[in-house]
């Protein structure tokens, strides 16, 4: 692992370097992310005090040369695309399926995650965090949607394309034109009370429940 993380992450200094080393073997033995979990499992692996590899685990985290950005994203999902290559999961050219979904960490804060399949799990992709809203109007949910897709395909591959999909919270069009002025084909799950038009006729999903039809759908321009 020690090679891994050297190949991908190899631009970090040499103490950063090592810190993070112990810290990812203290997460995969504790199977946590808890600061408390991977200290002790960091003890049992290095023999150390427990104070003394929290503190370590703390200063990784406030590390200058190890904050989310930019480079460290783009290493991580360089990581994470050339292991689902490795196990002949993906290849260059191949459209890549991303889900999309918001999630909350204790309430305390809304995470609007994009992740892919590894395996028959969901892999972490790329995330975006807000202090969770106390009250309504206090985070613009749109704002923050617009600004994900944006950072998320900055941050891809140009080796492959991409498809979102994403649950009805999304089915709309204005989500359905950020994935499109983003770059990205969409896979939206609709409300089943949706309007629809047929044969110039306006009518409601609900009308064909149980009914088995076949329709061809678009998003108006």
């Amino acid at each position: 692992m020690r090679s891994i993380i050297s190949e991908y992450f190899g631009n970090l200094n040499s103490v950063t370097l090592n810190n993070f080393h112990q810290v990812i073997s203290g997460m995969l033995h504790s199977g946590s992310s808890s600061v408390a979990s991977i200290a002790r499992a960091m003890s049992q692996q290095n023999g150390q005090q427990f104070k003394t590899n929290e503190k370590r685990v703390n200063r990784l985290l406030q590390d200058d040369d190890f904050q989310i950005n930019d480079s460290l994203h783009r290493k991580y999902i360089n990581l994470l695309f050339d292991s689902l290559h490795e196990r002949g999961l993906l290849k260059v050219g191949d459209n890549i399926l991303i889900k999309v979904d918001f999630t909350t960490d204790t309430d305390a804060f809304l995470i609007l995650m994009a992740s892919v399949d590894f395996g028959g799990r969901s892999v972490p992709l790329y995330f975006s965090m807000r202090s969770y809203p106390k009250r309504k109007g206090q985070s613009d949910q749109k704002k923050m949607e617009k600004a994900f897709l944006k950072q998320l395909r900055h941050l891809l591959s140009k080796k492959y394309t991409y498809t979102i999909v994403a649950d009805r919270g999304f089915g709309n069009n204005r989500f359905a034109d950020l994935c499109l002025e983003n770059g990205f084909d969409y896979v939206l799950r609709k409300c089943d009370n949706l309007n629809i038009e047929v044969n110039g006729n306006k009518l409601n999903l609900k009308d064909f429940s149980g009914k088995t039809r076949t329709f061809k759908a678009y998003v108006p321009a």
